[in-house]
C-alpha cells in the first residue's frame, strides 16, 4: 500500500529496523500499522457519496459511514472534497460557494455525525492559524492547496499527519474530539521521523507541507 508516495510495508521495516526514540513529539511505541490504518479510514474524495466499508478502527468501530459529496452540494455550489473521520463517526464535505473569490477563499463546510445531523461552519482561509487548527480547517486548507495547484499531495499529507496525531494520543478521547491542534508541530515532528528511519523523500515531502504551515 501506498501512501503519500511513502511504500507503508517498507516504512513499516524502517521503523522496526531503526527504532523511534523521542523526536521533540512523543512517538516513542506508536503503532504505525494502525497510524496508516487510520491515513487509509480517513477517506478522502470528490464526487458522490459513498460507503466506505470500514468495520473498525482501533476501539471504535463505524459501519456504513457515509461519504458525501456533490449529492448534498447547495444551489451553485461546487464540491471541492470530503473526508471521514471513523474515530468520531463523522462525514464532512467542502464546497466552493456561488460567490467564491479566489483571491479571498472562504469554503461552505457541512458535517454530519453518524445519526445524520448536520452541521455546517464557513472556513475563512485567511484566518486559520495552523499552530491552532482544527481537523476541519486544515483538511479544508490542504484540499485548498491540492485543488489550487500549489501543492498537489498536500490532503495526503495532511492525512497522514492525522493519523499519526491520533497514533501519538494513544486511543484517547481527545484523539476523537475536533481539538485545536499546532499542526506545524505535529508535521514537522513526522518530518523528523522520517529522517530518523531513513527515508529521505518523506523528510523532503513533508518539509515542504511545513513550508506552507509557517
Amino acid at each position: 500500500m501506498y501512501i503519500g508516495g511513502i511504500n507503508s510495508m517498507n516504512y513499516l521495516n524502517y521503523l522496526s529496523g531503526y527504532g523511534l526514540g523521542s523526536t521533540g513529539y512523543n512517538v516513542t511505541g506508536l503503532n504505525f500499522a494502525d497510524i496508516f490504518q487510520r491515513a487509509a479510514a480517513g477517506v478522502t474524495s470528490v464526487g458522490n457519496r459513498t460507503s466506505t466499508g470500514i468495520s473498525s478502527v482501533g476501539n471504535r468501530t463505524a459501519t456504513g459511514l457515509t461519504l458525501h459529496g456533490k449529492a448534498d452540494a447547495g444551489t451553485g455550489e461546487q464540491i471541492v472534497g470530503s473526508f471521514v473521520n471513523v474515530q468520531a463517526g463523522t462525514s464532512s464535505a467542502i464546497y466552493k460557494t456561488k460567490d467564491f473569490d479566489a483571491a479571498n477563499p472562504v469554503y461552505h463546510v457541512k458535517t454530519w455525525d453518524m445519526d445524520g445531523n448536520m452541521t455546517e461552519r464557513m472556513v475563512d482561509l485567511s484566518k486559520i492559524n495552523p499552530r491552532s487548527s482544527d481537523d476541519v480547517d486544515m483538511y479544508t486548507y490542504s484540499w485548498h492547496l491540492n485543488n489550487s495547484g500549489q501543492y498537489p499531495q498536500a490532503q495526503l499529507k495532511f492525512a497522514v499527519a492525522r493519523a499519526y496525531q491520533q497514533a501519538a494520543q494513544a486511543n484517547s478521547f481527545q484523539s476523537y474530539m475536533p481539538t485545536k491542534t499546532n499542526w506545524v508541530d505535529v508535521v514537522n515532528s513526522l518530518m523528523q521521523t522520517q529522517y530518523n528511519v531513513g527515508n529521505l523523500q518523506g523528510y523532503l515531502d513533508y518539509k515542504k507541507f511545513l513550508g506552507f504551515l509557517l
